[in-house]
């Protein structure tokens, strides 16, 4: 049996919490398919959300703590989504390599992306496990390899590549612990007396696989709170796809959800209250 300071056996583990936990999610792990229908809600809680700068400055405060952002370099931005971390990089002289599975976020991005910009950006679609970084000229190539609650970073093979990719610099962030959500939560204790337990990853396996890898990554966390837009057909599509794992979807459970959805609506759309901790960690690929 592997021992608890191998890499081995957290990565075993991280396989086996990811597996006993996905069917509380959803469709999330189709992603590709996933993003893409989301892209659009996804972007309203981002780019075009009233606390995009709070929650970019953290980021970047947190960067900036270990002296690492500097004009000129390169960075790869794995799970850039439309550009949330890629544009506010390349107007600070950097330039980005921005992959994303969803060809809508890619495309909003380009479509936000100021004419000029001081660095560049460069969009690549696609996962990041399918990825070939040998064919691509990427080893050792970026100052600094991102990955901001990327779920396609899920697995050792995953935090390697990136470490791969970097010359120096690897940053990774993830949820710790379960995410709450408050229509979910609404509407699973109406239907089955529970809330929803959102908790299919968690930054402890990483920061344990790259502690056993030997080396030495720092860590803070932060207590985030916003609220997201979300398309109401998307949210019914999404969270029947939840329901669906506990349940037969009947007739008066989806005019329940419907009840939920009517009450909290605007428009064509619904918002919810989302809180979670999120862990923010830092390591150089060599010490």
């Amino acid at each position: 049996m592997d021992s608890v300071l191998s890499p081995d056996f957290w990565d075993r583990e991280w396989k086996k919490f990811r597996e006993n936990n996905k069917g509380y999610s959803g469709s999330r792990f189709s992603q590709s398919n996933y993003w893409n229908n989301r892209a659009e809600d996804f972007a309203r809680s981002t780019i075009y959300s009233a606390s995009k700068s709070s929650r970019t400055k953290q980021v970047f405060d947190f960067l900036d703590s270990f002296d690492i952002i500097k004009p000129g370099m390169r960075i790869l931005d794995i799970g850039s989504g439309p550009g949330s971390f890629a544009i506010p990089f390349a107007a600070m002289n950097i330039d980005v390599v921005a992959i994303d599975p969803a060809p809508k976020m890619l495309e909003i991005l380009r479509s936000v992306m100021p004419p000029e910009l001081p660095g560049s950006i460069t969009t690549v679609e696609g996962l990041w496990e399918d990825i070939d970084i040998k064919q691509n000229g990427w080893e050792n190539n970026f100052d600094l390899v991102f990955a901001s609650m990327c779920p396609g970073v899920h697995d050792q093979k995953a935090i390697e590549k990136m470490m791969l990719s970097s010359k120096k610099w690897c940053y990774f962030s993830g949820f710790s612990g379960s995410k709450k959500l408050s229509l979910h939560d609404e509407v699973l204790t109406r239907l089955f007396n529970r809330k929803y337990k959102n908790h299919f990853n968690d930054i402890i396996f990483p920061f344990n696989i790259i502690y056993s890898l030997g080396l030495k990554p720092s860590i803070t966390f932060t207590k985030t709170h916003n609220q997201q837009s979300q398309d109401i057909d998307s949210y019914k599509s999404e969270i029947l796809d939840i329901v669906k794992n506990i349940s037969p979807v009947s007739p008066e459970i989806e005019a329940i959800i419907d009840s939920v959805i009517a009450k909290h609506s605007c428009g064509d759309s619904i918002k919810q209250q989302i809180s979670a901790v999120v862990g923010m960690m830092v390591w150089q690929k060599s010490q």
